[in-house]
């Protein structure tokens, strides 16, 4: 087992919730108080503490040693840093939460397959292909009548689906357009250009929904790249399962 170690400038607490806030960490320490060690030299030759999440890592390695870590610095005025040991790069299932969303595993830019939530399942019907949503919902009634009714998605989930819908949408106005152009023109097999102005902010909400990472996690760790970052957004929408679906339709037609 490997994990994250993450440095905050001495006046921070990372043992209370304001503390982490304050330090905008709640993401990668906030469900357990966190193992903590005091250095007098962290990232920039400046005193503070060094935390990890408890039993991701021993705490005999929670420490500030530069010559066998690797350390990136967390956006932000807080001034707030995370590292990695340079001999003990952590896997997926080190930095997983507690409770996964299903859908698809990716291999992404560090060649390690990461659980990817599928946010909008497509399921074969006699019609063709219909699409249901899988993240949680608020259970509601109807006031009228009371009859039990499926809500909006939970708070926790929200931005994941907005990130889906309009990964879904970008890529229908793409089948759109590739559709118009002459046979000639048109992208050989399944590769598509798809036009997404915040793709990588998307590809981490994705990730993030398993994982507790955040940016400076994901670059520290070399999780991106452009191949796999449409694949990532693919997996939230179940492009596998239509891609499957197309190649069937092509052969039954052939």
């Amino acid at each position: 087992m490997a994990g994250l170690v993450y440095y905050a400038p001495e006046g921070l607490d990372l043992l209370t919730a304001d503390g982490l806030a304050a330090a905008g960490l709640g993401y990668a320490l906030g469900d357990r108080p966190p193992t903590c060690r005091g250095v007098a030299n962290g990232p920039g030759d400046r005193p503070g503490v060094v935390a990890a999440r408890p039993g991701s890592i021993g705490d005999h390695l929670v420490g500030y040693w530069p010559e066998r870590q690797r350390w990136h610095r967390i956006p932000g005025p807080a001034g707030c840093w995370v590292g990695v040991g340079t001999e003990a790069r952590p896997a997926p299932d080190d930095l997983a939460r507690r409770d996964l969303l299903p859908g698809h595993w990716v291999e992404l830019a560090d060649g390690q397959r990461w659980l990817i939530p599928c946010a909008r399942a497509a399921r074969e019907t006699d019609d063709g292909l219909t699409f249901d949503l899988q993240l949680p919902r608020r259970i509601s009634i109807d006031p009228e009548t009371g009859e039990w009714l499926g809500g909006q998605v939970v708070d926790r989930y929200a931005d994941l689906w907005a990130v889906a819908c309009r990964w879904w949408d970008a890529v229908m106005a793409t089948m759109v357009q590739v559709a118009d152009q002459p046979d000639g023109d048109q992208p050989a097999g399944d590769e598509l250009e798809i036009t997404f102005s915040d793709e990588l902010d998307g590809a981490l909400t994705a990730l993030a929904a398993n994982y507790r990472v955040g940016k400076a996690e994901v670059s520290l760790l070399g999780l991106l790249d452009g191949r796999v970052v449409p694949e990532l957004l693919g997996a939230l929408v179940d492009w596998p399962t239509v891609q499957q679906w197309n190649k069937k339709k092509r052969a039954t037609a052939g």
